[in-house]
């Protein structure tokens, strides 16, 4: 099955600083000060998009250099790991 990230209901953006972002994992009581472009990633989990559709969709909107999908595919993984996002097909 494909996965789809969505992000984590427990985590609530706080606030976009300077091109960076502040989230807040409710549950883990942990906060994460992303950059733009994880920022952006993470905006586009939004369950209805495959890991593949979020490459392209970056890809097709930005200037992006050619081993982007790599690491895009690194970061998806990250938020995976930190409970960032979860996976919509297995809710």
């Amino acid at each position: 099955m494909v996965r789809c990230p969505q992000q984590n209901p427990s985590v609530v953006l706080r606030e976009e600083i300077d091109n960076n972002a502040l989230l807040y994992n409710m549950e883990r009581d942990e906060v994460f000060l992303i950059n733009r472009s994880a920022f952006i990633i993470w905006k586009l989990c939004d369950g209805t998009r495959s890991h593949n559709q979020i490459k392209e969709e970056i890809k097709q909107n930005f200037v992006v250099p050619e081993e982007i999908g790599e690491r895009i595919d690194a970061y998806l993984q990250y938020l995976y790991e930190k409970s960032l996002v979860i996976d919509a097909n297995n809710e």
